[in-house]
């Protein structure tokens, strides 16, 4: 039994079918990465795994345990923790109050406030943020900003981390360090990973599988090598199917 799995999901906004009968599922310390143009519906299936959008028909186990109908909290608090494309951290708090909150309010969260800053603070070093614990997080860089959700998503102690764009607008250097710090979650913690990335260097150089998505539907899986060869791929990314594409998606930023 996989660790997480996602059966027939289908989401609708209205009269937009952004998810149509989605399978996925990630087995314990595997890299999941989850790729598809902009639209595809990358997001949406993870704001439905987390509970943020419920679906209109499918299943989401978690270990087996159904997580349908739950709130966001609680699915957290269920072992299932994630970052956003568009970071969210509490600003006017400092870079260690933010990952406090996630100790506090996490999958068995700190009752005592001092173990929760110690928690804390290793989260911080784990993630190279240990010398901006006291600056406020709207202090920081984007780099940076990312590094402390990760922080903060750690914090709650996930047995899954759902990952989404922590890549987006890194430069070269920074896009290396982060590809170091998901691949050390995954050796040291033992980690199963979901990420959404559109830097195709780094989806496709750590991932174990890749998942593809393209208008809401699933339209390939498997080995990332497999997956930069495929032509219903190279087409939705590039619009051809020429047998030189495969190369150029793998290399892509």
């Amino acid at each position: 039994m996989a660790l997480l799995e996602a059966s027939g999901i289908n989401k609708r906004f209205g009269g937009l079918v952004a998810l149509h009968w989605v399978d996925l599922s990630v087995e314990s310390g595997e890299i999941l990465g989850l790729i598809g143009p902009n639209g595809a519906g990358k997001t949406t299936l993870f704001n439905v795994i987390s509970g943020i959008h419920p679906p209109e028909e499918g299943s989401i186990r978690l270990e087996g345990r159904d997580l349908i109908g739950l709130s966001p909290a609680a699915i957290c608090r269920a072992g299932i923790g994630r970052t956003f494309q568009i970071v969210r951290p509490f600003p006017s708090l400092t870079a260690l109050e933010n990952v406090v909150v996630g100790s506090l309010y996490g999958r068995g969260g700190s009752t005592r406030l001092s173990v929760a800053r110690n928690e804390a603070e290793g989260w911080l070093a784990f993630t190279g943020l240990a010398d901006r614990a006291a600056m406020p997080a709207k202090s920081l860089t984007l780099a940076q900003r990312k590094r402390l959700e990760v922080a903060r998503a750690l914090a709650t102690r996930p047995k899954i981390l759902l990952l989404d764009e922590v890549m987006a607008g890194l430069n070269p250097a920074e896009t290396e360090q982060a590809m170091a710090l998901v691949q050390r979650m995954r050796a040291e913690l033992g980690m199963a990973i979901g990420m959404v990335e559109h830097v195709m260097m780094a989806v496709m150089g750590i991932s174990d599988r890749v998942l593809v998505l393209h208008h809401g539907e699933k339209i390939a899986e498997g080995k990332p090598a497999e997956v930069a060869e495929n032509p219903l791929v190279i087409e939705a990314y590039l619009g051809t199917s020429n047998a030189t594409a495969g190369d150029g998606l793998c290399n892509r930023r």
